[in-house]
């Protein structure tokens, strides 16, 4: 089964730790990778844009449509991780 995890970080947040807690917080995130990918569960980890660079995609009169203004509601950084 493959599996596709999202991690999520409010803007400012990370930013507005000490260099301290901000290691901390990327040690217990690469340690964790670490585990998942030993044991054959990470496939891959790669970060994301900044969620105000997001467009939404659908469709419009059977074209791709591109808006690219804010999507509402969605404040943070999201990355992923792909699963095995």
């Amino acid at each position: 089964m493959k599996y596709i995890c999202l991690g999520y970080l409010e803007p400012g947040k990370f930013e507005n730790m000490s260099e301290s807690e901000r290691n901390t917080v990327l040690d217990e995130c690469f340690s964790y990778n670490d585990e998942l990918r030993k044991n054959g569960h990470l496939v891959a980890d790669e970060p994301l844009q900044p969620a105000n660079t997001a467009v939404t995609v659908g469709w419009k009169n059977g074209k791709v449509a591109v808006n690219r203004r804010s999507v509402r509601g969605n404040k943070g950084a999201i990355g992923w991780n792909s699963g095995a």
